[in-house]
C-alpha cells in the first residue's frame, strides 16, 4: 500500500481495483480505513488478473515490531494492511479514522470463504501453509466441513530456503483461489515479499494463530471480551509463558504510538 501523508486520506495509488481504499497511517504502516464488512467485500472483489494479492493483518504483536525496517518495508509491499486488534483500532481512530473496526482474521476468515463461494458460483479451492506437522491438516479438514470450500494444498511451515520454490511450484499447480500462510507476523509479511513472484494467483492471507483456532487447539474469548477490547487477557491466561511478553511489550507500544500519534495530529 501507497502510504499516505493525511491520515484517513483517500490513496489514489492503490494497485489493481481501479478505485481509492481509504487508509490511516498507523505509525509506519498505512491501514484500510474501513469497517469489518467493508474491508471483507474489498478482499473477495480483488481482482486476481496481475497476480497474487497479499493481504496481511496489523496486531499490537506487529506493531512491536515497527522499528524493523524490512518489516516496514515487506507490509508496505501489500496490497491490503488491515486492524486486527483493539491496539491498531485505538491509534487509527486517534489518528482520525472514526469508521476503523477490528477485523482479525479469525473472525473474517470465515466471511471470506463463504462469501467468495458466493462470488465463484462454487466451493473455493483452498490452500493452508504454516504450523507444525498435522495443524494445516486438520485446520483444511474443519474449513471445508463449516463452509463451501475444498481443500486442495496442505502443508506445514518448518522449511528451509531451499524447499520453497519446490512447495510453491506443487502449490502453484493446485491453482488454489485463497492461500492461508500460518507463520505468524513478521514473518508472513517478509516471507510473502521474498516469495511473491513464486506464489500462486491468489488471495494470500496472513493467518497468524488461525489455524490454531479453526482446529481447537485455541479456544476464543467469550464475545463480551472480544467487543471490550480484552482479548488478549484472555490468550494470556491461555498461554502466559508465550503471550505475556509480547502483550506486556505491546501495551508499552500502544501507549507510546497512541501518544505520538495524537501529537503528530495536533501539530497539522
Amino acid at each position: 500500500m501507497v502510504a499516505n501523508d493525511d491520515p484517513a486520506k483517500e490513496d489514489p495509488m492503490q494497485r489493481n481495483m481501479g478505485t481509492t481504499i481509504p487508509t490511516v497511517a498507523v505509525g509506519p504502516f498505512e491501514v484500510a480505513a474501513l469497517p469489518k464488512r467493508e474491508l471483507v467485500d474489498l478482499i473477495v472483489q480483488w481482482p486476481l488478473e496481475n497476480g497474487p494479492a497479499v493481504m496481511c493483518h496489523l496486531h499490537v504483536g506487529a506493531l512491536n515490531h515497527r522499528d524493523d525496517p524490512d518489516f516496514v518495508e515487506a507490509m508496505a509491499a501489500a496490497d491490503v494492511v488491515y486492524a486486527d486488534g483493539s491496539a491498531t483500532v485505538l491509534i487509527g481512530r486517534v489518528a482520525g479514522a472514526d469508521n476503523l473496526e477490528r477485523a482479525g482474521l479469525t473472525d473474517i476468515g470465515h466471511d471470506i470463504l463463504e462469501h467468495l463461494a458466493t462470488r465463484l458460483g462454487r466451493p473455493v479451492r483452498t490452500a493452508l501453509l504454516g504450523g507444525p506437522d498435522g495443524l494445516a491438516d486438520r485446520a483444511g479438514a474443519v474449513l471445508a466441513s463449516a463452509h463451501p470450500a475444498e481443500v486442495v494444498f496442505s502443508e506445514h511451515g518448518y522449511h528451509d530456503d531451499t524447499e520453497w520454490p519446490a512447495i510453491l511450484e506443487t502449490c502453484r499447480a493446485a491453482n488454489p483461489d485463497v492461500l492461508f500462510v500460518g507463520f505468524g507476523m513478521p514473518r508472513e509479511a517478509l516471507w510473502a515479499q521474498k516469495y511473491r513472484a513464486q506464489l500462486p494467483n491468489a488471495l494470500i492471507l496472513a493467518a497468524g494463530g488461525f489455524f490454531g483456532h479453526v482446529a481447537g487447539d485455541e479456544k476464543r474469548a467469550p464475545e463480551w471480551a472480544q467487543k471490550a477490547g480484552m482479548e488478549w487477557m484472555w490468550r494470556v491466561a491461555q498461554d502466559p509463558q508465550g503471550k505475556a511478553k509480547r502483550y506486556a511489550q505491546g501495551a508499552l507500544t500502544t501507549v507510546v504510538m497512541a501518544a505520538e500519534t495524537k501529537v503528530a495530529k495536533s501539530d497539522r
